[in-house]
């Protein structure tokens, strides 16, 4: 399975979505949204033009593809009733190599997104709905 990325256009303001690095530094796309126009292809030469997303490789319930920079809804469910509901980002642990939900109050692992006991809800980006993340879990 190859890495899939997408990236954020600052400039443009879009997400260019279904993005795989080629080995000479390439990047591709066969998945793009783009305004009203199809692009096969882009260059990411200009580190300060896109912000690069690599996707988790999970799914939330409703099966969507969590990336980096979604913001999340994370519900822990205890003998089948909801105990706890918090919104968090998606990013990625240099110190423990793994995927994690950052929020206000902590940060936790994203190891159990398939798992009976927590339901995820991708419900945005960073990019494009920083409003969800104002006053979670203060």
């Amino acid at each position: 399975m190859k890495p899939k990325f997408r990236a954020w256009d600052n400039e443009e303001k879009w997400m260019v979505d279904g993005l795989y690095i080629s080995f000479d530094g390439d990047v591709f796309t066969d998945d793009v949204k783009s305004h009203d126009t199809p692009h096969r292809e882009i260059e990411i030469t200009n580190a300060e033009r896109y912000e690069l997303m690599q996707s988790t490789g999970l799914k939330d319930k409703n099966g969507v593809e969590i990336y980096e920079g979604d913001v999340i809804e994370r519900t822990f469910i205890f003998r089948g009733a909801i105990s706890e509901t918090f919104i968090g980002i998606v990013g990625y642990s240099e110190r423990t190599a793994q995927y994690i939900i950052k929020s206000n109050v902590r940060d936790e692992e994203l190891v159990n997104a398939l798992s009976k006991m927590s339901l995820y809800e991708v419900i945005g980006n960073i990019y494009e709905n920083s409003e969800l993340l104002e006053g979670a879990d203060e």
